[in-house]
């Protein structure tokens, strides 16, 4: 991401949205940490200004800066040791509701379109929509499902991965977790706790 937007921003309603100072508490206040994900996780680090990953037409993910309209972004990822779990969330403040649905009618498209996704030696397979849970106050849920077939550095992976990337208003959330293909059963669980933890320190 770019940085933070300067001056106090208008939303689509024309009424007076975060400053820059209170959308990086919001997202530093919502992004889910290795306690919501649960007994065993340990916090591997924040990154601000992430900026995006989405897929060109040949599904090649590429990262590029924040769309216009981003105040702030947040990344944490965490990991437990016993199994290799890895999860990831992220929360990300945007001027208006209107910017918030675009980039999630991206990530939806990205999801439909590209089955098979790459990332310089890494490859993902068997990528689709799949049930969104049930999260209060949500005004929209996506759920991505696929498999890790190579890692970064090209080897022969078999690892399967929930991620969750929710809206509310103008706030995007997201949560993800990949493992081993024998820790299937438990990710959408662990991807559905951590997005409602998130969800519950959202302002109404």
């Amino acid at each position: 991401m770019t940085g933070l937007v300067l001056g106090l921003l208008l939303s689509s309603g024309g009424t007076p949205s975060r400053s820059p100072a209170e959308a990086h508490q919001l997202v530093t206040g919502a992004a889910a940490t290795a306690a919501d994900w649960g007994p065993g996780f340990a916090d591997l680090g924040d990154k601000y200004d992430t900026g995006e990953l989405l897929a060109r037409k040949d599904c090649e993910l590429t990262e590029r800066g924040s769309r216009p309209g981003t105040l702030v972004a947040l990344q944490r990822a965490a990991q437990r040791d016993a199994d290799t779990l890895l999860a990831i969330s992220d929360a990300r403040a945007f001027k208006n509701a209107a910017t918030a649905e675009a980039y999630m009618d991206d990530i939806e498209d990205t999801i439909h379109r590209c089955p098979v996704q790459r990332i310089a030696k890494s490859r993902y397979e068997d990528v689709r929509e799949g049930p969104a849970p049930k999260v209060s106050g949500l005004d929209d849920v996506i759920s991505e499902e696929g498999k890790t077939t190579r890692d970064a550095v090209g080897k022969k992976a078999n690892y399967s991965y929930i991620a969750l990337t929710a809206r509310k208003g103008e706030v995007v959330l997201y949560a993800a977790v990949a493992g081993p293909a024998e820790n299937k059963a438990e990710l959408p669980r662990l991807a559905a706790d951590a997005m409602q933890r998130m969800n519950e320190r959202l302002p109404d």
